[in-house]
């Protein structure tokens, strides 16, 4: 596991260099925290990693992060994220939820700026654990996104998590369940170049696999990965593979820096929309709790 911590250390240290996709990505999070290019993930499609277990069972955290990008000259660019989540646990009972706002900007010098991010998400979730290592949990979540298309996504995610190893130092979680997603398609993405028309709702149910790795490397240094894969049922060449790797360092007793890179796969993207985004992103994070 060490190897594997340092390996991926690596590859965030340098994920400023690598982002491949200029369109923010589409597909399904795992709720790792970032912020950056106008990028913040709380309501993605299909699952959100689980709230990992914590040592106490009466916890109370709340926190804000704003991430921002501003260049002038010969390009001219402005991207804004900002977004608040919480978690609350009272013995077996685990309440959390998350709302953010991404927007952005960019164009040429002498050219009028055009929006390139426009994303407003929000999501509940509710685990009851059934004992240290096994909860049942179910998460409703919902996004607007212009850039995928989408004036709504509706999820409702019922589902049951594992913790085969939770201690303070290192955390290794699996999830499992079911999936049901409700599309409201922006009518500009509903006209296809052979003239035929999409639907402007789409349904869908489908079953989810999901993989956590949280381990802390120091008392001011964690490292958090994800890996989910979604099979759609009504729709079976939609399926989706997400991967989502964080470092997390504190800078002060209630201020951190998180970098991150996410991966998204969407085998049943929309038409004329690109199946692969890679992103990386940097927040600053203060717990108010």
């Amino acid at each position: 596991m060490f190897r594997l911590d340092r390996a991926l250390l690596s590859l965030l240290l340098l994920a400023p260099s690598l982002a491949l996709a200029d369109e923010p990505p589409k597909g399904l999070g795992t709720g790792v925290d970032a912020a950056s290019k106008g990028k913040t993930e709380v309501a993605n499609a299909g699952f959100a990693a689980a709230e990992v277990a914590g040592d106490k069972a009466d916890v109370t955290d709340v926190s804000a992060q704003l991430g921002a990008l501003i260049a002038a000259g010969n390009s001219r660019s402005t991207a804004l994220t900002g977004a608040v989540k919480s978690k609350v646990r009272r013995n077996a009972h685990q309440f959390g939820g998350a709302v953010a706002l991404n927007y952005a900007q960019a164009g040429k010098a002498g050219e009028a700026s055009q929006t390139s991010v426009e994303n407003l998400q929000g999501s509940l979730r509710y685990d009851y654990f059934l004992a240290s290592h096994v909860s049942v949990f179910a998460r409703v979540s919902a996004m607007h996104d212009r850039f995928q298309g989408l004036d709504l996504r509706f999820n409702a995610d019922p589902g049951v998590a594992y913790y085969f190893v939770s201690d303070k130092a290192l955390k290794l979680w699996g999830e499992g369940g079911y999936d049901f997603l409700y599309d409201v398609r922006r009518d500009d993405v509903l006209k296809q170049k052979d003239g035929s028309l999409l639907d402007k709702t789409a349904a869908d149910h489908g079953l989810r696999a999901f993989v956590g790795y949280d381990h802390k490397l120091s008392t001011s240094v964690s490292l958090v990965a994800g890996l989910e894969y979604l099979q759609a049922l009504t729709d079976t060449p939609a399926w989706r593979l997400n991967a989502d790797a964080a470092v997390k360092a504190s800078l002060a007793k209630k201020f951190s820096l998180a970098t991150s890179v996410q991966l998204r796969y969407d085998h049943g993207a929309l038409p004329a929309k690109e199946k692969t985004d890679v992103m990386t992103s940097v927040s600053l994070v203060y717990s108010l709790f």
